[in-house]
């Protein structure tokens, strides 16, 4: 039997090999867009990494509009849950609640990460290739800046609300 924090270490694995395997070949593959059940996808990947938050003693508490659809590539859409899901639960306080949000404003999707952890001193280098707001934390710096590509390429706004109570990472899709 697998215990739970080994299924918690595969997934952080996992997610740093699904970035790895996407910096490869991102070059020199075509990254189809389809429609996405954008709702169901985010509590798929929610569902996914309870397991590692359970790891680290949080809970993810999720408010998921029902029926949202995006025009997205499904790769690139989990490199963008995937990172800023384990990213909320490895710097985040221990035994506050994650917060994951998906809703419609107009013509954007809202995708929102939410934790409680330190504020986030340098919001501008995030995105950074390596760059590593803490790194006692582990990682390889990045993932966030897969997703910067991949929102440039997409056309998503990115913004960050962080101070000494909270961290909020806001993605705005265009609507599909």
């Amino acid at each position: 039997d697998v215990c739970s924090s080994d299924l918690a270490a595969v997934k952080v694995l996992g997610n740093i090999y699904e970035d790895l395997a996407y910096v490869v070949k991102k070059d020199r593959v075509a990254y189809e867009k389809v429609i996405v059940d954008f709702s169901k996808f985010v509590r798929e990947r929610i569902e996914y990494f309870e397991d590692v938050a359970i790891g680290n003693k949080l809970t993810i508490e999720s408010d998921i509009d029902l029926d949202v659809f995006i025009l997205f590539n499904e790769i690139e859409l989990q490199r963008i849950c995937d990172n800023n899901i384990s990213n909320a639960i490895k710097y985040s306080f221990e035994n506050k609640p994650l917060h994951v949000r998906l809703f419609t404003d107009k013509e954007k999707v809202i995708f929102e990460v939410q934790n409680s952890g330190e504020m986030i001193n340098h919001p501008d280098k995030l995105f950074d290739r390596y760059y590593r707001e803490d790194s006692a934390r582990g990682g390889f710096g990045l993932g966030l800046n897969i997703v910067k590509e991949i929102c440039d390429a997409n056309d998503i706004t990115i913004e960050i609300d962080s101070d000494e109570y909270k961290t909020i990472f806001r993605y705005f899709f265009v609507k599909g």
